[in-house]
């Protein structure tokens, strides 16, 4: 007889029950997966996958800077302005969005591109990179820009800036942990028909490779991340960059911030509704999964792509930088009902919160 509470959960996550016959047929075919596969089936699968164009629920369980408030893409377009006239005011300039979601900041950048700086809209060529296409097929606007279904770049030899913001902390990654001085792997398996995590040796050379590039040890006992996708995906975007920019805006720290005894378990987290936990067995599907961008992999290796830093620091300094005060002293409480001058400057300083979104980092790489 079947356990009702197990028919009950498939009936209300079927999605979950999809991806778990599917992991379970390779799991049990392979004895086990790294957890970047993992990650790979239950954020990726085409059909079954958090992020595939089935999952209607995708933006609404968590919270990013283009959602909270219209002046975090007006001061993307303010930079993107410099960025075109630091390059002579090239007569086309490409933005590459990778992950757009729902096209919202697109939408913010284009719209204050055209009010305010109608010389650089008219050189802007916009293209979005995204897995998830369903929010845009509901959408009917003037704003010009062309959608991939994926994220490999249909362009080389790109003159303009390739934007990312929290793209790459929702890649799959390889987890290490160190056991005995040795570097070991986590891996997915099964249990008495249970997901669980069991340790074996690496899969691959490329991670004790990673942090020897690095001239780092992870602290015995710890468990870190290495996301050698984001390493691919930086590969494959200098390579298709001819000249301009790369825009790289994640949560994520220093490699010497990440791999330290603090972080016992790692960074990864998972969210559901708003809500955080550090379960990633649980309604796949139904949550994203994240980790923590190693930035000081990004600059040495982008180093070795003829990439050079312009910019490193937190999100908080670049919107001040950009002028983030002057929006806030501009909301004029005379002419909104208190209600919405309240909204909007809890808003705006929200995105500047060091204690929240105000500490991501964004990095700025520049090819000559």
């Amino acid at each position: 007889m079947k356990d009702p509470r197990e028919e009950l959960y498939n009936y209300i996550y079927p999605r979950s029950r999809e991806l778990r016959n599917i992991l379970n047929t390779e799991i049990t075919s392979k004895g086990k997966i790294t957890f970047a596969r993992f990650m790979e089936i239950v954020l990726y699968h085409k059909k079954w996958g958090y992020y595939s164009n089935e999952n209607s629920f995708i933006y609404n369980d968590y919270l990013t800077s283009p959602k909270l408030h219209y002046a975090f893409g007006k001061l993307i377009a303010k930079k993107l302005l410099h960025m075109w006239e630091n390059m002579g005011k090239p007569a086309h300039f490409t933005i590459v969005e990778m992950g757009g979601g729902d096209g919202l900041l697109a939408r913010q950048i284009l719209s204050t591109s055209i009010k305010y700086y109608p010389e650089f809209h008219r050189a802007i060529n916009y293209l979005i990179l995204e897995l998830n296409n369903r929010a845009y097929q509901e959408k009917e606007d003037k704003l010009s820009f062309c959608i991939y279904e994926n994220l490999d770049i249909p362009l080389k030899e790109v003159r303009g800036c390739f934007i990312s913001n929290e793209l790459l902390d929702s890649f799959p990654v390889n987890i290490v942990i160190k056991k005995e001085k040795k570097l070991e792997e986590v891996f997915v398996a099964l249990q008495e028909e249970e997901l669980v995590e069991i340790i074996d040796k690496p899969s691959t050379d490329e991670l004790e490779e990673y942090f020897r590039k690095l001239n780092i040890s992870l602290p015995e006992g710890n468990k870190g991340e290495v996301n050698l996708k984001a390493l691919n995906w930086l590969k494959e975007v200098a390579g298709s960059l001819k000249e301009g920019y790369i825009m790289t805006i994640d949560y994520g720290y220093t490699a010497e911030e990440l791999f330290n005894e603090k972080r016992k378990e790692g960074t990864l987290m998972c969210f559901y509704q708003h809500s955080f936990n550090s379960h990633p067995f649980t309604k796949p599907g139904y949550q994203d999964i994240t980790t923590h961008v190693d930035f000081t992999t990004l600059i040495n290796e982008g180093k070795q792509m003829e990439l050079t830093v312009e910019e490193y620091t937190t999100q908080r300094e670049f919107l001040l930088g950009l002028g983030i005060e002057e929006e806030i002293n501009s909301l004029n409480k005379s002419e909104m009902n208190l209600l919405d001058y309240n909204s909007q400057t809890k808003a705006l300083n929200r995105l500047i919160d060091p204690a929240g979104l105000g500490k991501i980092k964004v990095l700025i790489q520049k090819k000559s």
